[in-house]
Order: C-alpha cells, then structure tokens, then sequence
C-alpha cells in the first residue's frame, strides 16, 4: 500500500550539508518526492545562544508503515550524526519529523508555523 506523507526537516550545525544529505537518503523511501525551497529560522524552545536553523519540507508517497518510515528516519538522523548529546546542548545535526502519513495529521505546532505554512504552500495545495 502507498501512502502520502509530509515532513520537515530542520538543521542548525552544518546546515547545507545535512539537509542536503537528508534530502538525498530519503529520495530511497519515499517515492516522487518533492523538496520545498530551505529557509534560514529563528530557534524556537531552545537555550540562547543556539544557532538558526535551515528548514524545509518534503511531501511523497512511500510503502513503509507508519512504524518503517519512523525507524528509517531515525536511522537516517543517526547516519547524519544526531545523537543525544549534542541534541541537549542544542545542536541539532539534522531533525526530520512526519507532518503527515496519510490522513493523520502529527506535530500541530508545526503546521501554524509563518515558515512551514509558506514552505508547504511550494510544493501541496495547502
């Protein structure tokens, strides 16, 4: 069964470089996949002095369930270099989160956001 999903994907340390290395693990488990524009942003919730972020979204079809598209994200975060430590001190590698897997809707802060609302206009009929 195929499956629409959307997700963001935010980095704050080696920004370019981890989102572009996201963008092209996930291209191998979400099938016609489409990449809004990156966007420089502001921390939201985290200690001062955090670096900004580079954002975007992503919306595709993928066969995975629900639980498979969890883990490979994960999997991919790890590959990227997310770990628990830095992810305290606020350094984020690479955060990619699911927006959407079908009708289900996830993170509902995420989608009132000014960033995310003009990101997902670029690439769903919002």
């Amino acid at each position: 069964m195929l499956t629409e999903t959307i997700l963001s994907l935010g980095s704050n340390h080696d920004r370019a470089r981890n989102i572009n290395m996201a963008k092209e693990m996930l291209k191998d488990i979400i099938y016609a996949i489409r990449f809004s524009d990156t966007i420089l942003t502001e921390p939201i919730g985290m200690p001062e002095g955090t670096p900004s972020y580079v954002n975007a979204v992503a919306a595709g079809i993928t066969s995975l369930s629900i639980d498979e598209l969890r883990n490979e994200i994960k999997r991919i975060e790890r590959l990227i270099g997310r770990n628990e430590y830095d992810t305290h001190r606020g350094k984020i590698h690479i955060d990619i989160d699911i927006m959407q897997y079908g009708e289900e809707k996830y993170k509902p802060n995420d989608w009132t956001r000014e960033y995310n609302i003009r990101l997902l206009s670029q690439i769903i009929s919002i």
